[in-house]
């Protein structure tokens, strides 16, 4: 009850602002779909076996309510992924999309953003592709890849036997694996990134190597990293340093609320 109220205070904060009855009546929507859901009668899948649900502007493929409760929650709710001083039409890197919340939301603030989306999961990759298409996202590029500091094929693991968990990771195993493609994320940056999202369950200090040995940490103008200490190898702090070193620096409004206990999502920031 508490989380409620929480949600409910932040979300009457936004009232006066642009969307933002929408917003209170969104989650509202959500909450309800939810309980006649589950409790009264349940919701008939797609063909390609998720549900589906519209809020704000969108129609969002998903595959269960609490998952999206939990997302619309972070993501458009408390917004973990606002940042500063972007304008319209910029480059944006998502990688561990999903089924596409952070695309969706990313979208929603940059309506001409360019955004690559990473996501290796093949049941969450599909419901991605899905809500791009079904919200007509088209500067949007999708990659059903992993990313990782080699390239080659790994063993993408989950806590569940079913696709689309938002715990998938290439560094533990959890004991329902599939083989996804793996690369190195510095491939795909040719050119300036204004903003650069990491959120892939323990990868994220394999994917920061990656940018520091070559040198595209230097292309990336503002960064957000959700990092996983039970997961990853090395230290939260050997990496916060890393990248202040390499002239990211830790933004004085870093900490932002997790999705997950223990984890912690920090914002840097060129020195520029």
């Amino acid at each position: 009850m508490a989380h409620y109220l929480m949600i409910f205070f932040i979300l009457i904060r936004k009232l006066p602002r642009k969307n933002g009855v929408r917003m209170l009546m969104s989650y509202v929507k959500l909450l309800v779909h939810s309980v006649w859901h589950h409790k009264i009668k349940s919701q008939k899948r797609t063909s390609f076996g998720g549900l589906s649900q519209r809020f704000l502007s969108f129609k969002v493929y998903f595959f269960d309510y609490g998952k999206l409760i939990n997302q619309f929650e972070e993501i458009f709710v408390k917004e973990v992924y606002s940042v500063t001083g972007l304008t319209r039409e910029v480059l944006i890197i998502d990688c561990g999309s999903n089924i596409g919340m952070s695309v969706l939301y990313f979208h929603w603030k940059y309506p001409q953003a360019k955004i690559l989306a990473f996501e290796p999961d093949p049941g969450a990759f599909n419901l991605l592709n899905h809500n791009i298409q079904a919200n007509g996202v088209s500067v949007c590029t999708l990659y059903q890849i992993a990313l990782a500091d080699y390239s080659g094929i790994g063993k993408l693991s989950s806590p569940y036997p079913e696709h689309g968990s938002l715990n998938n990771s290439l560094v533990k195993d959890y004991g329902h694996s599939v083989e996804a493609r793996v690369t190195r994320l510095s491939d795909f940056i040719l050119g300036e990134v204004d903003l650069l999202k990491i959120d892939t369950e323990g990868s994220e200090a394999e994917i920061l190597n990656d940018l520091l040995q070559t040198s595209s940490l230097f292309k990336i103008h503002q960064m957000l990293v959700e990092f996983h200490p039970m997961l990853m190898r090395g230290l939260v702090s050997t990496y916060v340093q890393k990248l202040e070193d390499a002239g990211l620096l830790l933004h004085k409004d870093s900490s932002r609320p997790s999705a997950l206990n223990g984890n912690v999502l920090l914002y840097f920031r060129q020195a520029r």
